[in-house]
């Protein structure tokens, strides 16, 4: 249960940069421990936008890491997403 709880959210909303800043640093710490002694976890343990989209109000390095993003894909992919919440 610890894993898919630190899967599925402990680690991916801690380790993005809104995140506040003790808890994003502590938790790239843990992720980066986690990730040497379980490898096969690794991609796992990654920020939340690890999906392929930024869900916050601008997106950040750790999605342009990821894949190919940008200011417009972000605002198309926001629209997207309000537009399904409506």
């Amino acid at each position: 249960m610890a894993i898919i709880n630190m899967i599925d959210s402990e680690l991916p909303l801690r380790t993005c940069k809104t995140c506040e800043p003790e808890r994003y640093m502590t938790s790239w710490q843990k992720r980066d421990l986690i990730a040497k002694a379980m490898p096969a976890l690794k991609y796992f343990l990654e920020p939340k936008c690890n999906v392929g989209y930024c869900t916050e109000k601008t997106h950040c390095k750790h999605i342009t890491d990821i894949r190919e993003y940008d200011s417009e894909i972000h605002k198309a992919t926001k629209a997207a997403m309000l537009d399904r919440a409506r």
